[in-house]
């Protein structure tokens, strides 16, 4: 289905094609339109990285091709194949210089096939991270080099001011800062950091803002933590359990607000997956025993999650300091919760699934986002879903964001080992 753009930002733009890219893993399909909460979330705990991201170097490598491309005397029209060539060579140099076992080689099986190239993953970020200065999409960044260059040939001919150019100059803005590339020797690459890498790296996610007065997860894993200490976190609520009263209160309640809500929405998704499963006359042991697991999970964190239901307003006002724009989404949400907290988050049974009222929502809101592809009304789609039991807990980029700092954690040590 093509997509079709209208009056939107570079950044909107690019947040469209990081979801038209992800991995589409049955587990965590946002079926029920949770999502716009979810990346709410996500964008609090761990701005500047996305689900498609997947090793901090590329933060590094996409600026140091697109400036060699910039700086190059390939012409205006070939400037994009230029670069996707050098990215692709980029690739066949990390399968040299990397180990095979190694994650996050972007292209690894592709190869020549690949069709989203690092620099459109990382976009968005390297302009969130400062990296990159200017406010241009991918596409405007190529197109304004072209621009550059006329300027520049208008001022040696003397037709354009030093102010003009300099104002054209602006646009294609690279952080001065930006460590010297050395990426690439004999043909090949690795995802070290080099200690000035890392740290260069480091600062720049320390200067992203936070709510203000508040400190931010990502920056304080950055700078207090090392990456050793929560590398076997499988979830960011984990570190509750390992940091305790050592994290900062707000944090602390950041991520009581983050486990909470995936807990709870992970049972509306399963529940949706075993209306679709008995009205398509299949076996629904698997999904029974998922939901089963699901409400021994929610039932061991009852205390809490009435507690924080007590405040269900304080939980969407601190979603709405990261997007107030909410409201479509809110009804239904509030609705589950409603039915959870009626029970006091102890659901006895299978028998809770059979409320007339719960299936009849979960059809109205399945509707409501997809029309006529909506399983529970139309039999057509529901013939063609694929089955799966369950849904996956919602864990908001940790796993893109502990790589990440990983990366550049280890980095920073390999300075303090060669100081020791």
């Amino acid at each position: 289905m093509p997509v079709a753009w209208l009056d939107f930002s570079s950044e909107q733009r690019d947040l469209v094609l990081d979801a038209l890219a992800e991995p589409k893993d049955k587990g965590t399909l946002d079926e029920l339109g949770f999502g716009t909460v979810r990346d709410s979330i996500a964008n609090r705990l761990f701005p500047a990285i996305s689900t498609i991201q997947t090793r901090a170097k590329y933060l590094l490598f996409v600026p140091w091709i697109l400036k060699a491309v910039a700086d190059g005397s390939t012409s205006a029209s070939r400037l994009r194949r230029e670069a996707e060539s050098r990215e692709r060579a980029l690739i066949s140099a990390l399968i040299e210089g990397v180990s095979p076992n190694e994650r996050g080689l972007i292209g690894r099986e592709s190869k020549e096939t690949l069709q989203r190239m690092p620099s459109s993953v990382y976009w968005g970020s390297l302009r969130q991270l400062k990296i990159f200065r200017g406010e241009s999409s991918l596409a405007e960044y190529f197109r304004e080099i072209e621009s550059l260059r006329e300027a520049k040939g208008k001022r040696y001919a003397g037709l354009q001011s030093d102010e003009e150019e300099r104002q054209t100059e602006v646009h294609l803005a690279w952080d001065p800062a930006l460590p010297e590339n050395k990426a690439i020797v004999e043909g090949k690459a690795n995802f070290k950091l080099s200690s000035d890498e890392a740290l260069y790296l480091a600062e720049k996610f320390l200067q992203l803002p936070t709510v203000p007065g508040q400190p931010g997860l990502l920056q304080w894993l950055a700078q207090e933590v090392e990456a050793g200490m929560f590398a076997s976190a499988t979830c960011p609520w984990d570190l509750l359990a390992a940091y305790g009263d050592a994290m900062p209160h707000a944090l602390r309640r950041d991520l009581e607000h983050a486990w909470n809500f995936a807990l709870c929405v992970q049972g509306c998704n399963t529940a949706y997956y075993y209306f679709l499963l008995t009205q398509r006359g299949d076996e629904v042991g698997g999904c029974t025993t998922e939901l089963e697991k699901w409400a021994n999970a929610l039932a061991s964190r009852a205390t809490q999650l009435q507690v924080w239901h007590q405040d269900i307003d304080g939980f969407w006002s601190w979603v709405a300091e990261v997007n107030p724009n909410l409201h479509r989404d809110k009804p239904f949400i509030n609705f589950w919760l409603s039915q959870l907290a009626a029970s006091g988050f102890r659901l006895n049974g299978n028998s809770w699934l059979l409320k007339s009222d719960l299936k009849r929502r979960i059809t109205q809101r399945e509707w409501e986002l997809k029309t006529d592809l909506a399983r529970l009304s139309n039999a057509a789609p529901l013939k063609r879903w694929e089955a799966v039991d369950g849904a996956r807990v919602m864990n908001f980029r940790w796993d893109q964001a502990k790589q990440i700092l990983t990366d550049i954690h280890q980095g920073v040590a390999r300075k303090e080992a060669a100081n020791a």
